[in-house]
């Protein structure tokens, strides 16, 4: 695959640096991996506004992170570079390793359903690498799946979120900071949340959601990306394509009728905006996770 086809941009700054792309592998809603190969090379990641889990498959003994350079990598190591950070890493040696791109919105998910906790209120892993066997379990299967397939991608998509959802439900931890500012009320947050959750077939609105959360459009849109991580439309779509996959795999229910309850405008605009999240058809997803 071409690498200016993906536009995450941790994969972008490896792309330009003296590492070399082995594979690469849409997972649907988002997310994808690749698997790289460096060796003696310095490598800077800005703020990338994505997620980046790595898990170290080859070397990497003499890989270290220079704010936390008593830290080595090794086969079987994983470590994860948060949307918002920064930081610098020096390989010595050879290193092959993947990595799994998720976006926020997906980390926000897990993070709310799993924990309760906003996305900001969320500390992950901040060490520059970390061991879970179980985690390594789900994530290296990955390597397994037929490159550029995308059928392959549908069980890839299983994979990630069930790696995401291992690394927030089991290191996930509030975060020891000052009380947040700004953002909805926790009561309010959940109920728009159920809210939402009960009205997807609707076509709703910006100004719908702020009514119900009792604010202005302009201030509901903000509160919403502090306390959800993303805007309400990325939210709100993210959450339609979930209850498509939901009811897709659990029976036999027209597509027609899955695009109505889903709030698509029609099942034309259905399957194209279902396809572009998870890369095949409803239909095929059906025939694939029946």
């Amino acid at each position: 695959m071409n690498p200016t086809s993906f536009d995450y941009p941790v994969f972008q700054r490896l792309a330009h640096s003296r590492a070399s792309l082995e594979r690469t592998q849409n997972l649907g809603d988002g997310m994808a991996f690749a698997v790289w190969n460096n060796r003696h090379d310095a490598v800077h990641y800005a703020p990338p506004g994505h997620h980046t889990l790595s898990l170290y498959l080859a070397g990497g003994h003499g890989t270290f992170r220079r704010d936390q350079a008593h830290e080595r990598g090794a086969p079987g190591r994983l470590c994860l570079l948060s949307d918002a950070e920064d930081s610098d890493w020096v390989i010595n040696g050879p290193l092959r390793f993947l990595h799994l791109y998720v976006p926020p919105a997906v980390l926000a998910s897990h993070a709310l359903t799993l924990t309760g906790l906003e996305p900001r209120e969320l500390e992950l892993p901040r060490s520059a690498f970390f061991d879970d066997p179980e985690l390594v379990g789900l994530f290296r299967p990955l390597l397994m799946l037929a490159p550029g397939d995308p059928d392959a991608g549908v069980a890839g998509n299983a994979l990630a979120h069930e790696s995401i959802a291992r690394l927030v439900g089991v290191h996930g931890r509030r975060r020891h900071a000052p009380r947040l500012s700004g953002g909805l009320a926790p009561a309010v947050r959940r109920h728009l949340s159920d809210w939402l959750e009960a009205h997807l077939d609707q076509p709703l609105t910006l100004g719908a959601m702020a009514r119900e959360a009792r604010q202005s459009e302009y201030h509901f849109a903000r509160m919403f990306r502090l306390s959800f991580g993303v805007p309400p439309h990325v939210w709100l779509h993210a959450r339609r394509i979930a209850r498509a996959r939901q009811l897709l795999t659990a029976g036999a229910l027209p597509l027609t009728e899955i695009a109505l309850a889903c709030g698509f405008a029609s099942p034309s605009h259905f399957s194209n905006r279902f396809r572009q999240s998870c890369g095949v058809s409803p239909s095929r997803y059906r025939a694939l996770t029946a």
